[in-house]
């Protein structure tokens, strides 16, 4: 269940049923449907004094292991690391249950105070302002939904009340009465009488709203006029009666009022000027036509020229605006319940905007830091694959050395599993990793240039005794 608006509050036409006034919890499976209503000053303006609260009075230290946020100074600590479990023990260090039983738990760790504690006070501060309100908002619109129940209870049981009395009114009625036959009379006394009584039912709010969302399609009437799709109330009006909130006379069977909109409501029923839409007076019903006063009641069940109604409509009428409601005595009046019920009413709402402005804004600070733990989690996840890709690369990197030198794989692990056998050998490496091998590798190196070079000394003798032992033998077999 989520929260209702005004509008969904009162969909039912007569007010009737406290189902009505259901309320909810915020924000579960309809979150999205939920419109933001926000209500001056119930943003949080957290001032230095707030903020100061929430932060540490121990220098900083080590800010790139910060975390908070923190309390008046008792500190706290925080669980890190994979759930374990332990044996649980008691105050006094002995297991509690024999055999022993276990409990998880993760490490404890100090919170360092860091540079970001500014940041993270404030973000608290906020966090904690604004669940304040959402709390407060709660206990208030608990106990306002009280009121309403209560004085919507106590106006329910006026209204069953006034309908048994209009029955009594003329249950001893025998004979002709106005001009009309005895039955005729207690029906047509009976319906105003009741129409009274449910005008003074429960009232919400008091301004009525129009759930007409547009004529669907484009129609013409049978007198030529059109109207096109998407057509508002205000287009029928000389249908309607926008003043009165009633149908003008002799148009009850007009082809308007079942028009339908884009949601498939008739006219009849959408438009506060013909009667319907949502709020304000409770409403009466006569052949599918709302009514929502005594006129509107007595140009329909009249007729177009009244004669329904007998000699005179002025008993009906009467009968419909001086209803028998339940005397006051000394309880609380009918008129005290319906206006301690409509300020209850505006206070629930009030409430119930306050709770949906400050869940929006927890739900929205929830979801943000969600999507950076996220976030902070893959940088993590990929911080580990190049660590382990530099570890592995050392590893291989070391054997190779190891090899090098000639350190067998036992001993470069450290694997030391025969000393006897070993000592010898350990003694001699480590001896070959102390040298300065930079020294003997320079005069190797020394060595293979000299070789090199006396390489180089006799090809180059070589190549010339050849190409001169050619030469004179070139020459002498041109002298010949």
């Amino acid at each position: 269940m989520v929260f209702e608006n005004i509008q969904e509050s009162i969909t039912n036409k007569n007010n009737t049923g406290i189902k009505n006034l259901r309320q909810g919890l915020v924000y579960n499976r309809n979150r999205k449907r939920t419109q933001l209503n926000v209500i001056e000053g119930f943003k949080e303006g957290v001032d230095q004094a707030t903020i100061k609260k929430f932060k540490s009075d121990d220098p900083p230290t080590k800010p790139w292991l910060s975390s908070g946020p923190y309390d008046d100074g008792s500190g706290i600590m925080r669980k890190v690391g994979d759930t374990k479990q332990r044996i649980k023990l008691d105050d006094n260090g002995a297991p509690t249950t024999n055999p022993p039983s276990f409990e998880d738990y993760k490490d404890e760790v100090r919170n360092y105070k860091g540079t970001f504690d500014d940041m993270r006070a404030k973000e608290y501060a906020q966090f904690d302002g604004a669940l304040k309100k959402f709390n407060a908002a709660k206990e208030k619109y608990k106990t306002e939904y009280d009121v309403v129940a209560t004085n919507y209870t106590g106006i329910q049981q006026n209204i069953v009340k006034c309908l048994s009395n209009c029955n009594d009114d003329v249950e001893n009625i025998k004979i002709k009465t106005n001009g009309m036959e005895a039955d005729e009379y207690k029906d047509m006394y009976k319906k105003f009488c009741k129409a009274g009584c449910t005008f003074n039912g429960p009232q919400l709010v008091n301004s009525c709203k129009d759930t007409w969302k547009g004529l669907k399609n484009k129609e013409t009437d049978r007198t030529g006029n059109s109207y096109s799709a998407g057509a508002t109330c205000a287009a029928f009006h000389p249908t309607c009666d926008k003043n009165n909130n009633m149908i003008m006379r002799n148009q009850h069977n007009s082809e308007l009022l079942n028009y339908k909109d884009i949601n498939g409501t008739l006219l009849k029923n959408g438009c506060c000027s013909c009667g319907g839409g949502a709020g304000g007076i409770p409403m009466a019903v006569e052949k599918s036509i709302f009514h929502k006063s005594c006129d509107s009641l007595k140009l329909h069940a009249c007729g177009s020229d009244g004669s329904k109604c007998g000699n005179s409509a002025s008993p009906f009428m009467a009968a419909c605006k001086t209803p028998p409601m339940p005397p006051a005595g000394s309880s609380v009046s009918n008129t005290q319940l319906r206006d301690r019920l409509k300020k209850a009413y505006q206070k629930v709402v009030t409430n119930n905007n306050i709770m949906k402005d400050r869940g929006e804004f927890l739900f929205n600070k929830i979801n943000t830091y969600d999507k950076q733990l996220n976030k902070l989690k893959n940088e993590k996840n990929n911080e580990e694959e190049t660590y382990d890709q530099i570890i592995s690369n050392y590893k291989k990197t070391r054997k190779d050395l190891s090899k090098m030198y000639g350190v067998a794989d036992s001993v470069a692990d450290g694997q030391n599993t025969d000393p006897n056998e070993l000592y010898s050998l350990i003694q001699e490496q480590k001896l070959k990793m102390s040298k300065d091998w930079s020294r003997d590798v320079m005069v190797e190196e020394s060595k293979l240039r000299r070789r090199s070079e006396e390489m180089h000394f006799w090809m180059w003798s070589i190549l010339a005794i050849v190409v001169g032992w050619a030469t004179i033998i070139n020459f002498k077999k041109k002298v010949a």
